[in-house]
């Protein structure tokens, strides 16, 4: 394949960018998408990396994470999930279904950095209202 057998010495001449690359091949003739060569290059790229699948867990760098959420619906059992949290957080009680209210309690009572995002959350929303 011409363009391949191109894209291979331009690689090792150092031209690795696939955009230059692509205007190149386009200007000889090539009628491929951009896409298929950045898959292309992307699989000679990590055939040139060495041992990346062979690498050991602590190499691995962790860093320190807050807790998250682990609460569970007393109606369901299940775990209150970190999507709905956050969203029951910015929500005023009045508005509050029955089992979100309940949802709100639980993690009110098991998360004191809860309870002062929805503190602060409900404060916002009444100086906003207040405007």
């Amino acid at each position: 394949m011409y363009f391949e057998a191109f894209l291979s010495r331009s690689s090792r001449d150092g031209n690795r960018c696939g955009r230059h690359l692509f205007h190149d091949i386009e200007q000889r003739g090539d009628t491929g998408s951009f896409s298929n060569l950045e898959r292309l290059l992307a699989s000679w790229r990590r055939a040139e990396r060495p041992g990346k699948d062979s690498a050991s867990p602590a190499s691995i760098i962790r860093v320190n994470q807050p807790a998250t959420l682990s609460h569970t619906n007393p109606a369901t059992g299940r775990v209150i999930s970190s999507v709905v949290a956050p969203a029951l957080c910015t929500k005023p009680r009045d508005v509050l279904m029955i089992n979100q209210a309940t949802k709100v309690d639980v993690l009110k009572q098991g998360s004191h950095e809860f309870a002062t995002m929805r503190r602060l959350a409900m404060r916002c929303r009444g100086i906003l209202r207040g405007l």
